[in-house]
């Protein structure tokens, strides 16, 4: 599915915006894991989970060994954590793109900062 490419999102955000996205990029039976602290409630629609068998995890008792697990992940795979990237700005640019990215509804899945 073009539009829900995507097994496995490790979202380490803190963004309840950003969990609710990621879980609709979700290919069925993929899993989410969100490391980060939440201020706000997550909104998911449970049909969606259940009907396509997706998996989410809340975690905050991550290990050394589960990042470096991670990190071989994603330097292994680099052509597909490239495809999440869907945004990108310089540093000196960051102050203005970033309040921009905020306020994408669709379309945003990774911005990130170029040093």
């Amino acid at each position: 599915d073009e539009e829900c490419p995507y097994n496995l999102v490790f979202d380490a955000t803190g963004d309840a915006n950003s969990v609710t996205n990621a879980f609709n990029h979700l290919l069925g039976k993929g899993k989410l894991v969100s490391v980060g602290i939440m201020n706000s409630p997550v909104t998911i629609d449970p049909a969606q989970g259940h009907k396509n068998e997706k998996t989410l995890l809340f975690t905050r008792n991550a290990t050394p060994p589960d990042f470096k697990t991670a990190l071989a992940f994603v330097q292994q795979n680099r052509s597909s954590v490239a495809k999440m990237i869907t945004t990108v700005a310089d540093l000196k640019d960051a102050a203005n793109a970033i309040p921009q990215w905020a306020k994408y509804k669709t379309g945003l899945i990774k911005g990130v900062i170029r040093v």
